[in-house]
């Protein structure tokens, strides 16, 4: 009997005040993950300008990221594509799936914007793949 509940992941990427031109979260490798992940970002009220965020890949650690493709972010409850919100001065909590099988195998959610300084955390939360002793 497969217990998926021993097997989630859920970690912590991003929790930084991002200021100036932006930044970008820590690398996630997809490497022993299964199925969809999800992600989460969330940041403070009270920050300044607006941030857009993105979610990209690459095919290797401190490689060449890109966005990911557009049908591969999407909303957990209806399973449309969907994409995050900008993060403004108010409070936000997000979350998508992000289908890993559109993905190469290193990912990460940056933000960009000029004069930014806001708040951020992001996490995501995933299966891992089954041992091979199991």
């Amino acid at each position: 009997m497969d217990d998926y509940m021993s097997r989630t992941k859920h970690e912590s990427i991003w929790n930084a005040n991002v200021t100036g031109s932006g930044g970008s979260s820590d690398e996630i490798d997809q490497d022993n993950l299964e199925g969809p992940l999800t992600l989460n970002l969330a940041a403070r009220s009270g920050g300044t300008n607006t941030g857009s965020i993105a979610v990209e890949h690459a095919h290797t650690s401190g490689g060449s990221f890109s966005a990911v493709p557009t049908d591969a972010l999407f909303n957990k409850v209806t399973g449309e594509a969907d994409s995050f919100d900008d993060i403004s001065t108010s409070a936000t909590d997000q979350t998508l799936g992000l289908d890993l099988s559109l993905c190469r195998r290193f990912i990460r959610i940056t933000m960009s914007g000029s004069s930014l300084d806001q708040n951020v955390a992001a996490s995501y939360a995933a299966i891992q793949q089954r041992s091979s002793t199991q």
